[in-house]
């Protein structure tokens, strides 16, 4: 993606999900580029300068913010985006907390935005997003399936959730509460379809599965990315629905389902991470229904879904 600010041309890489990789002059000179462990930011390398460590440290948050920037030579602070700031994002960055007169610039801000500086916005991929007062400029663009305020940013809720789409948070829990968004890219389905199957979905993992209060939403993407969405193919057929190993983010689905509609929620099951001969919906015997532990093991640490980013981040 080109940029052009302040008399200067830079180009921002990105990788297929969505992750910013690093600026580059107009001539192709890296100007800061991002080292990732998963979906946090590790590490930084700034083009060589007075003052500018090479390589700086990130210390990101448990949701994958950003907060400090550690010279790797000096082992001092040289930015820093505090924890204890405002919720939503308002504060600014302090840019020379060594107070050495330098700063030091750097863009990312929640999971997923840029800062730029130019619109004082966050680029959140699918939006922008005002940090001042905590919402998005552009209404959502799955409608109101993310809910009745298109404009929330990760329904009020900052501290719990991220939204590095632009749409809404993939798994936030606030202690028994319990909100999951499975995003889909539709392949060959009608609208009737997507609402058949989307209903199904959402009916059965949505309710009270033991002290777990669970609201669980269907995202309609219109385009795949890769590592972030699901890609199902939907046809009519008297076909067994699937779901492909390894990372179970693409399938092959069939109306009416082997099984009826608790075929679509046994498959939703492997797109948040489950496997079969589980309990619950994941068993053999798809007349048992989501149950607690079904919730249980989609939160789990280590969950295949979070791991590569297929709808339970």
């Amino acid at each position: 993606m080109l940029r052009q600010a302040g008399g200067k041309t830079t180009s921002t890489l990105y990788d297929e999900s969505g992750q910013w990789l690093g600026e580059y002059s107009a001539s192709g000179v890296p100007l800061q580029q991002v080292v990732w462990l998963e979906n946090y930011p590790i590490a930084v390398f700034s083009e060589s300068s007075a003052g500018v460590p090479v390589l700086g440290y990130v210390q990101p948050d448990h949701l994958g913010t950003p907060r400090v920037i550690i010279d790797a030579t000096r082992n001092v602070p040289v930015w820093e985006w505090a924890l204890t700031g405002e919720a939503f994002g308002a504060d600014a960055a302090n840019e020379d907390p060594d107070g050495d007169g330098i700063a030091f610039g750097f863009a990312l801000r929640f999971p997923g935005q840029q800062a730029t500086p130019e619109s004082g916005l966050n680029y959140n991929y699918q939006r922008d997003y005002d940090a001042g007062v905590g919402r998005y400029v552009q209404s959502d663009p799955i409608g109101l399936a993310a809910g009745v305020n298109t404009y929330a940013y990760v329904g009020g809720n900052p501290v719990s959730a991220i939204d590095p789409l632009g749409l809404i948070g993939y798994v936030c829990q606030k202690g028994d509460n319990i909100g999951i968004a499975i995003p889909i890219n539709f392949q060959g389905a009608t609208q009737a379809q997507i609402a058949h199957i989307t209903n199904a979905i959402e009916s059965a993992w949505s309710g009270k599965f033991g002290p777990y209060d669970v609201k669980t939403v269907v995202q309609s993407i219109s385009t795949w990315h890769i590592g972030t969405t699901n890609g199902i193919s939907v046809g009519v057929a008297d076909k067994p629905s699937n779901v492909h190993l390894p990372h179970m983010n693409e399938g092959n689905w069939y109306l009416p389902g082997q099984w009826g509609d608790a075929t679509f929620a046994h498959e939703a099951g492997h797109l948040l991470g489950l496997g079969d001969y589980g309990p619950g919906i994941m068993g053999r015997n798809l007349t048992v229904p989501v149950n607690e532990q079904n919730i249980k093991d989609t939160l789990t640490a280590g969950n295949e879904a979070i791991r590569h980013g297929c709808g339970c981040d």
